[in-house]
């Protein structure tokens, strides 16, 4: 789970383009809704990919794979847009601690190394 986290943080270098690409078409998509159908297939296979890779011990939680996705894309997502807008408040490190935070508590996975408290 901490690689495919690590897959989705605006680090630096290729993975922060990408994010940059990402926001790009949000933004692109929004404005043109012929661009819809790529955004939604795109957020489609992220979704499956995380849905897929937890499924089994989601349920086990007593969690929805489904909902667990969504709420997992969906804080990556807002984290992530300040990540690169360098919000002070959200640093890199922050973002991941939060992720990692919310799969635990939902997941119970043990704390990434590094990630079990506090930090900015």
């Amino acid at each position: 789970m901490r690689l495919m986290l690590d897959n989705y943080m605006p680090l630096p270098g290729d993975q922060r383009q990408d994010w940059m690409l990402w926001v790009e078409l949000w933004l692109r998509a929004i404005r043109n809704p012929g661009l819809a159908p790529t955004s939604a297939r795109l957020y489609a296979d992220m979704h499956s990919w995380i849905r897929n890779a937890v499924a089994e011990d989601a349920v086990a939680a007593g969690r929805d794979p489904e909902d667990f996705a969504d709420h997992l894309l969906a804080l990556i997502d807002g984290c992530g847009v300040r990540v690169l807008m360098a919000d002070p408040a959200m640093s890199l490190e922050r973002m991941q601690r939060l992720t990692w935070s919310y799969i635990s508590s939902e997941l119970g996975y043990d704390p990434a190394p590094g990630l079990e408290s506090g930090g900015s």
